[in-house]
């Protein structure tokens, strides 16, 4: 039997028919944009991942750099605190908690798996961070919030453009 990672784009059971007429039903699930199916009887458990649920921002007060902390509730039931928006020379990014190692270093403790979900966590932080601030941090636009960025500024609507779209 086997198990099925639930990312995403992981989808509903597909009845491609009865077993009885030789036909057989499929989960079916995407990786990288490629569609995959499994004979559902051999499907032991389909696991959700989890999802964040609540990003909280704590704006810091005079340092150059450090500019607030966060924390990240993921399921409503489990939360990774001492995230750290930092502001450097090419923008603003979201350090991951760490603790200092006895010959001064610093080992991150808690930290993504993957850059898709690093990307995601550190748009979920910077957009709240913005929202918490009035501080722009990322682009709007890239988040899929782009009218709340300048509400007195007019939008590319008002101006008679069409917005591109991707694809």
């Amino acid at each position: 039997m086997s198990t099925i990672d639930d990312s995403p784009s992981v989808q509903h059971a597909h009845e491609l028919g009865h077993r009885d007429a030789g036909l057989l039903q499929l989960v079916t699930f995407n990786i990288a944009e490629e569609e995959f199916g499994v004979d559902i009887l051999s499907v032991q458990e389909i696991i959700r991942l989890m999802q964040i649920t609540n990003v909280r921002v704590t704006k810091i007060e005079g340092d150059e750099k450090l500019k607030a902390l966060a924390l990240v509730v993921f399921d409503d039931c489990f939360l990774v605190g001492d995230l750290r928006v930092v502001e450097s020379d090419d923008g603003f990014f979201v350090a991951m908690p760490s603790k200092r190692k006895r010959d001064g270093s610093f080992k991150d403790i808690a930290y993504p798996l993957n850059n898709t979900f690093r990307q995601e966590l550190e748009k979920m932080v910077l957009t709240a961070f913005e929202e918490a601030t009035n501080i722009r941090a990322i682009s709007r636009i890239e988040s899929g919030k782009a009218e709340t960025v300048r509400p007195d500024l007019l939008g590319v609507e008002e101006f008679g453009f069409q917005p591109k779209t991707q694809g």
